[in-house]
């Protein structure tokens, strides 16, 4: 069964199919400025066997459709000499186009026993697939927030390597750019794809209090809690600015809690329970 890495890179192509064109485009002969469209990754006509690949898109240029079908390899599969041409035989049938299969393999060893050339019986018609092995991923050294998904896949591909710490810093600004969806779902994946030395690393560069101040109403509403405390007084000052928060980012206060910080007359436990507000699942994860 695929596990989480092989799943999560798979995500990552589906909501970024331009990678297929980056990282596979030149040894494919593909039109840099093709638009690239997810298609169905089962390989066959209407017959009772399938055969599933990981995905499969096709590329749109001004010299016609060209289908890609791609497979995520992260340790060496004998089974696989038998399906991938199969599975691009059946791409152009299914697509009626010219297909090709490509590999992104995330180990160097396995990158090289992809790129063998498969025996199809075929005098001089071997099938060669296209493999693009870690050293083919990018390094992105830049916040990167339109295409974050980019990042990510640096990220778990080079995290751990020499230099990979400028890798972790552009992926940690970028995903402070990202709505709340989004920050969460690219962090959760690379969490679950890297080395414990990578979440570390991300985890202290994904500080709460850059996070919180990364939200512009939260914000808002502490610098307003803040003055109210000059004029009324620090502490009911620092209470009307944690409700204010919480209504800010849409987290219910129950009558309990809300008599929680009402009773509540310490500054310094105030200003815990407003920081934990920018940033908490649930108001109760806040006041904790």
């Amino acid at each position: 069964m695929p596990g989480v890495l092989h799943e999560s890179i798979i995500l990552l192509f589906a909501r970024a199919p331009e990678l297929v064109v980056e990282l596979f485009g030149e040894a494919l002969g593909l039109d840099p400025r093709a638009r690239v469209v997810p298609c169905d990754p089962v390989t066959h006509e209407p017959v009772p066997t399938e055969r599933r690949a990981d995905s499969v898109f096709e590329t749109r240029a001004l010299d016609g459709p060209r289908a890609v079908v791609l497979e995520v390899q992260l340790r060496r599969d004998r089974r696989k000499a038998a399906v991938w041409p199969y599975y691009a035989a059946g791409a152009r049938l299914r697509h009626r186009c010219p297909a090709a299969l490509a590999v992104l393999a995330l180990k160097p060893a396995v990158a090289a026993w992809a790129a063998r050339p498969i025996a199809t019986g075929q005098p001089d018609s071997d099938f060669k697939p296209v493999v693009v092995g870690p050293s083919g991923v990018p390094w992105v050294t830049e916040p990167d927030p339109k295409r974050p998904e980019r990042i990510v896949l640096s990220a778990i591909v080079h995290g751990d390597q020499p230099g990979g710490e400028r890798v972790l810093a552009a992926l940690a600004a970028t995903l402070r750019m990202l709505d709340d969806e989004r920050r969460s779902l690219y962090y959760s994946i690379v969490w679950d794809c890297s080395s414990d030395v990578v979440r570390r690393t991300v985890e202290k560069l994904m500080n709460v209090q850059a996070l919180f101040e990364r939200t512009t109403k939260a914000r808002e509403m502490l610098a307003k809690g803040k003055a109210m405390g000059e004029e009324i007084g620090e502490a009911r000052g620092l209470t009307t600015g944690l409700f204010a928060v919480l209504a800010a980012r849409g987290l219910p206060v129950s009558k309990s809690q809300r008599a929680k910080v009402l009773r509540c007359e310490d500054p310094a436990v105030l200003r815990r329970w407003m920081t934990r507000a920018g940033t908490a699942a649930s108001t109760a994860d806040a006041l904790d």
